[in-house]
């Protein structure tokens, strides 16, 4: 069975302003340690850490439209002027 889950966080300084509450990524390298069955809770907990999490990311007002999963085209992440939403 495949899967997958969207883990969220508390909000780093950068999103916060946006939302209370952001993904958690972890990256490639440590993709292992999440892994990891045996792994320690420090480790895991430390992996979750929102803090530390892809602080290039770049933040822009999209269409409202990115909230209806009906609507599945590329100018619902486009940027917009906020006048436009």
């Amino acid at each position: 069975m495949e899967s997958c889950a969207i883990l969220t966080g508390i909000a780093n300084e950068k999103l916060h302003a946006i939302h209370d509450r952001m993904p958690v990524v972890i990256p490639a390298e440590y993709y292992h340690d999440w892994l990891e069955p045996q792994q320690d809770k420090e480790t895991l907990k430390a992996l979750l850490d929102t803090r530390h999490t892809i602080k290039s990311w770049k933040a822009y007002p999209v269409s409202m439209q990115v909230n209806k999963p009906s609507i599945d085209i590329p100018s619902c992440i486009e940027p917009i002027r906020l006048s436009d939403s």
